[in-house]
């Protein structure tokens, strides 16, 4: 009897973990208690406490009920506009260090209320009482998936520090003032480590020389050929490529994409096994754009960019501008492109990093601002600012750069060097996250500040206006 009573809650075990494996998609039992929000006492889940800084922004608690099973926890907005709160719950980490944990939950909004916004979704670590020091200790978890109409997924996969004694779970709605913002199928489990991503990068540094297009070509071959046999995965070569050492107007090398240009870059790409990207110029109809290429190790186009930005000189040269900032899904990574005036305006770089953008390649003629030093600090910038990989392949003798997501230039070929060369580096594109490294220093826009932007309160920088005439500058 008691034998036949073991192997059926064996039996029960296993039936239960193979239903919390379906549910939430990883192995493993919910670490968070009624993540369902099932039984409710005194107006709260049980398990969760019902939290804000003061009771008159608190949001209102409500229970509703969920058609597949289950209950959704809402929190609603105050006439005010000035809610603040959110369901928050404990989980005990300090026998956990160095584990992986997988987060996810179900977003629904009512009225007003806007999930990438009103929503706020964090993940906040408790320091054992040996670590001192000031440093941010939260992560939010990110709307990632639209389910339904008014229902999305938010997840986020992250490494307890070492650290960390407890993880508190915080759902918490914030601002507006109508809707309501509800939570459901509330997960954490233990899940694998991810795979690392690493991508080793070429950078070329070609001087401008006489001989045009068959010249061009046999550098572009000798490079791809020697960065290949130093392992790369990608190489970018500089801006309109097809122009350089022609004596031609842009106009006269444009070409359709796909044409023989990228076509016999396709075939520099396809030959070494490598994601080839550059600048060429392009005709589509009466049209003729300054354009980035990439292309992957079969030389197959994976997409294509169209300079935004056009200096004087390209306007009077008859080119047209772009107007968009595609990013571009790959064996790599997430890779977005840019053409060299470009790297002037901030909001380019972050237009790619918001559409997930990991790495930014610039092919660049030149940077003849000021001392000449703006140049890097620029990239450098530009990169910190969006937890970006930045990469520049330029003509002009100031090098071109590799630089990481903390600003660090990793591999650059020299200033003031006459003769083709190449930088190298292999990056890591989940250095952002890593746990390995002080908290203080982990990069933060695609953590924390990347949901904790304002993008309603940017409307001078989209909106076109004269400027005033200023103290004694009118008529």
């Amino acid at each position: 009897m008691i034998r036949k009573f073991a192997v059926a809650l064996f039996v029960a075990g296993i039936l239960f973990s193979l239903s919390q494996t379906v549910a939430g998609g990883e192995k493993g039992v919910n670490m968070l208690e009624n993540g369902n929000f099932e039984p409710w006492r005194d107006g709260r889940p049980l398990g969760w406490q019902w939290l804000a800084d003061r009771d008159e922004i608190r949001p209102p608690l409500a229970m509703k009920k969920k058609k597949s099973g289950g209950h959704w926890a809402s929190l609603s907005a105050l006439p005010s506009g000035l809610s603040m709160g959110w369901l928050t719950q404990r989980v005990d980490t300090s026998a956990m260090a160095g584990q992986w944990v997988r987060f996810s939950c179900l977003v629904r909004v009512t009225g007003s209320q806007d999930p990438r916004f009103n929503a706020r979704i964090s993940l906040d670590w408790e320091r054992g009482p040996k670590k001192k020091g000031w440093m941010p200790t939260w992560e939010f978890a990110r709307i990632t998936k639209r389910i339904a109409a008014d229902t999305y997924l938010a997840e986020h996969v992250t490494q307890v520090p070492a650290w960390s004694v407890g993880l508190k779970v915080l759902l918490g709605q914030y601002g507006g003032k109508s809707g309501s913002v509800a939570f459901g199928e509330v997960r954490l489990t233990p899940t694998t480590a991810p795979r690392p991503r690493r991508v080793k990068i070429a950078a070329a540094y070609r001087p401008p020389v006489r001989g045009g297009w068959a010249r061009t070509l046999t550098d572009v071959e000798r490079l791809t050929e020697e960065a290949a046999g130093q392992g790369c995965d990608l190489i970018l070569f500089g801006e309109g490529l097809t122009v350089v050492g022609t004596g031609k107007s842009y106009v006269d090398v444009a070409q359709p994409i796909p044409g023989p240009a990228t076509d016999a870059l396709a075939g520099v790409a396809r030959r070494h096994k490598i994601y080839l990207a550059a600048g060429v110029y392009e005709r589509e109809g009466q049209a003729v754009y300054n354009t980035a290429v990439l292309l992957d190790r079969q030389g197959r186009l994976v997409g294509k960019y169209r300079k935004v930005h056009l200096p004087y000189s390209e306007l009077k040269g008859g080119l047209q501008p772009g107007n968009d900032y595609p990013v571009f899904d790959t064996e790599l990574g997430r890779i977005g492109m840019q053409v060299c005036y470009d790297h002037f305006f901030p909001e380019v770089a972050r237009c790619l990093a918001l559409n997930g953008a990991e790495i930014i390649l610039t092919p660049i003629w030149g940077d003849v601002r000021g001392d000449r030093t703006q140049y890097e600090a620029v990239a450098r910038a530009r990169a910190i600012d969006n937890a970006v990989v930045y990469v520049t392949s330029i003509y002009a003798p100031l090098g071109s750069l590799i630089v990481d997501q903390f600003g660090r230039v990793l591999a650059r070929t020299y200033k003031g060097v006459t003769h083709p060369g190449l930088a190298v580096a292999e990056v890591d594109l989940d250095l952002p996250h890593r746990p390995d490294q002080e908290f203080s220093k982990r990069q933060a826009f695609p953590m924390n500040f990347r949901a904790e932007r304002r993008p309603q309160s940017y409307g001078p920088i989209v909106r076109q206006t004269l400027p005033d005439s200023g103290p004694g500058r009118g008529d």
